[in-house]
């Protein structure tokens, strides 16, 4: 997390290199950015590399089962929950 786009792709360029000083390998497939703000705020046109790798800006990410959206509502996590609550439910 950083204030600024700039500053986002500076820690992404380090921590692309720490990754290749050490060999390690991140998987593509995961890279993702959600641009976190208000909701009277426009989201970046930035485009984030990873490497040489363009990075996809999505609206909401999954983390640990918490869905996390870009004005951090949630609202779609709750929708998501409730609908496995229904089906477990519907099971018993």
């Amino acid at each position: 997390m950083a204030p600024r786009e700039i500053d986002f792709q500076r820690l992404l360029d380090q921590m692309s290199n720490w990754c290749m000083k050490w060999r390690l390998i991140v998987n593509k497939s995961k890279y993702q950015v959600v641009h976190f703000r208000g909701s009277r705020i426009i989201q970046t046109n930035f485009k984030f590399k990873y490497g040489d790798c363009v990075l996809d800006t999505v609206s909401d990410y999954k983390y640990l089962g918490v869905i996390l959206d870009e004005h951090l509502t949630l609202n779609k996590c709750f929708k998501t929950l409730s609908k496995s609550g229904s089906r477990a439910l519907g099971v018993i």
